[in-house]
């Protein structure tokens, strides 16, 4: 089931239960800590903001194809900034989405496998380089 925000009849909570892709295919941003959703996420052009609260930098898996926030405040600041000034929010998402694009051009050139594939592929680069 999905559920409207508090504040913002924009805003969705997906349920654990569902299939995400509609709500990607459809959504302008992800936030999520560490998830292979966020490689899914860049797959159909959409930022990726990883929030990591704990201070667990292993989490930062996506290298430079994401924002990396570890604090709620600033994870606020930048939510106000993207909705409130429009000229901002263009240049951040032109900006992701190119380094999305070098990110998922580092691991490969031309999708002919399920996007699962080649998550697994970055998830087992990042595995080996972190022992």
């Amino acid at each position: 089931m999905i559920r409207h925000g508090k504040d913002s009849k924009n805003v969705f909570l997906i349920n654990k239960n569902m299939l995400p892709y509609h709500a990607l295919n459809s959504a302008d941003v992800l936030i999520t800590k560490f998830s292979t959703l966020g490689i899914e996420a860049m797959l159909f052009d959409c930022p990726v903001i990883c929030c990591v609260l704990d201070d667990k930098q292993r989490f930062n898996i996506y290298e430079g194809a994401a924002d990396y926030i570890d604090r709620i405040e600033n994870l606020e600041d930048l939510l106000f900034k993207l909705v409130t000034d429009n000229n901002f929010r263009c240049k951040w998402h032109d900006e992701h989405i190119q380094k999305q694009k070098d990110f998922l051009a580092r691991y490969f050139c031309e999708m002919k496998k399920p996007p699962s594939v080649y998550q697994a592929k970055i998830l087992d680069r990042y595995l080996a380089t972190s022992r």
